[in-house]
């Protein structure tokens, strides 16, 4: 949205994948044109969470993401990994943010 509107089009809220609202949910979660990507990212999250005392599966949700420090039983360096998983999910995006 933001890189449309800096060159002058019309701005929309639908994905470039025509499958979604652009929000950081569709992102990070659902579109289409990250499948392989996101997978990189899940598989991180399932190794720290298999790795952490926590039991059955994680949450992959936005805030486990972008804010795993709240309400989940990590350690620092844990959320540390996710976070810099996170990261590196938006940099193999090539978006701009």
């Amino acid at each position: 949205m933001l890189k449309a509107h800096q060159h002058g089009f019309h701005v929309t809220r639908e994905c470039e994948c025509s499958l979604g609202i652009e929000d950081t949910y569709h992102f990070i979660l659902e579109c289409t044109s990250y499948v392989d990507i996101r997978q990189v990212l899940f598989d991180e999250v399932k190794n720290v969470w298999k790795d952490s005392s926590n039991e059955g599966r994680p949450t992959l949700s936005v805030p486990h993401f972008l804010a795993p420090y709240s309400g989940f039983q990590l350690t620092t360096p844990q959320c540390h990994q996710i976070v810099s998983a996170t990261f590196e999910y938006v940099k193999n995006s090539s978006r701009r943010l």
